[in-house]
C-alpha cells in the first residue's frame, strides 16, 4: 500500500508542478485548480515519512517526525526517516526485581491460630 501510496504522491505533485509553470490566463479552471493541488501534494509527499510512522504507531514518531520535517529538505534526511519509519522497534526484555518471599515461623503460627482459638471459644456466646 505504501508504494501505491507514493506513487499516486509523486505523480500528483510532479503534476501540480508543471501545470503551475504554465501562466495562468492559458489555463482553464481544472488547470488552476490542479496547479494550486501543489499546497496539498507536494507537503503530503514530503511528510510521507511521518505518516507512515504514525499509522504504523511506530514509538519514535516524534523523532522521526522531527528528522523528517528538518532534515528532509534533503534527500538523505528524508530516506532516512523513510527507512527507520519502516523499521520495527527491537522488543525489550526487561527483568524485574522479585523480592524475596518471606515464610513465616510455623511455631508462632501455630501458637496464635491457638490462642485466636482460644479467644473465640471464649467470646462464642455474646455472637447470639
Amino acid at each position: 500500500m505504501f508504494v501505491l501510496r507514493l506513487i499516486t504522491l509523486l505523480f500528483f505533485a510532479a503534476y501540480s508542478v508543471s501545470m503551475g509553470q504554465i501562466p495562468s490566463d492559458e489555463l482553464n479552471g481544472f488547470g488552476k485548480l490542479v496547479s494550486a493541488s501543489v499546497i496539498f501534494f507536494v507537503p503530503a509527499l514530503y511528510l510521507l515519512p511521518t505518516y507512515e510512522a504514525w499509522r504504523k504507531e511506530h514509538v519514535n514518531l516524534s523523532a522521526i517526525a522531527l528528522l523528517n520535517i528538518f532534515l528532509g529538505w534533503s534527500l538523505i534526511g528524508w530516506v532516512v526517516a523513510m527507512v527507520w519509519a519502516f523499521k520495527k522497534p527491537a522488543v525489550q526484555v526487561t527483568t524485574a526485581y522479585v523480592p524475596p518471599v518471606l515464610v513465616p515461623n510455623p511455631v508462632i503460627v501455630a501458637r496464635a491460630s491457638v490462642k485466636n482459638a482460644r479467644s473465640v471459644r471464649k467470646t462464642s456466646w455474646l455472637r447470639l
